[in-house]
């Protein structure tokens, strides 16, 4: 039973030699590989690369969005401006044509 429980925790666990020369090479060759290439934190224009490539695709999906409401907002307001011109000169025009008809008016009664 103790072969699928695993250890027996009343005896000592064995250690053979070869697990332990492994160990050290193991040890060892961490430490040259620590000496060798110092582990320092990556660089931040790095990061902010591999963040910006992240986060484009999302961003431009966002702006795409934006940049149509922007588009529509903006050619709504140029119709309104159009449509805001037009009324006032058919109102100009109307103010006109009352001033004629009035002047009409009084001319064809002088005679």
């Amino acid at each position: 039973m103790e072969i699928f429980l695993g250890q027996n925790p009343t005896m000592p666990q064995r250690v053979t030699k070869s697990k332990l020369k492994g160990k050290k090479q193991q040890d060892s060759n961490t430490t040259t590989a620590e000496l060798e290439a110092p582990s320092s934190p990556p660089a931040p224009q790095t990061q902010n690369q591999e963040l910006l490539q992240a986060l484009e695709p999302l961003l431009d999906q966002k702006l795409a969005g934006i940049k149509e409401s922007v588009t529509e907002t903006f050619q709504l307001t140029n119709q309104l401006q159009w449509m805001t011109d037009a009324d006032q000169r058919i109102s100009d025009l109307e103010d006109n044509l009352d001033k004629a008809e009035t002047t009409i008016e009084t001319q064809q009664h002088e005679t």
